[in-house]
């Protein structure tokens, strides 16, 4: 299997083989914004990615592809954030596990890097 957990890195056969060898998915997200004029826009994606790749290294099981847009609407002043909606984060994350669901993942674990998700996540 490529890469052996990342989903994204699977053709559809190995995502089928996949599915049937586990359960559980691991879903990284974060946001797109602002962390000081000294580190990435990217920061709180780019760590949950991070460790969301480590525990399905780990565990053998899938990671999905990362979300790399969350809510983030208060940072709109600075250059370069992107942001959902608290509603639309929810729809996105409710959707995705629903795909998820049909094709036999029981457990989900979100690896968050972002607060500002945390509305939508509960």
């Amino acid at each position: 299997m490529a890469e052996g957990f990342l989903l994204e890195r699977m053709t559809w056969p190995q995502a089928q083989a996949a599915f049937k060898r586990t359960s559980f998915a691991v879903f990284p997200l974060g946001s797109t914004e602002q962390h000081g004029p000294h580190l990435p826009l990217g920061t709180d994606f780019l760590v949950a990615e991070e460790l969301a790749r480590r525990i399905g290294k780990r565990a053998n099981v899938i990671v999905t592809p990362t979300l790399p847009i969350g809510y983030a609407q208060y940072h709109a002043v600075f250059p370069g954030t992107l942001s959902l909606t608290e509603e639309t984060l929810m729809h996105v994350l409710v959707e995705t596990c629903t795909n998820l669901l049909r094709y036999g993942m029981t457990h989900v674990l979100f690896v968050n890097g972002h607060g500002g998700n945390m509305t939508a996540l509960r």
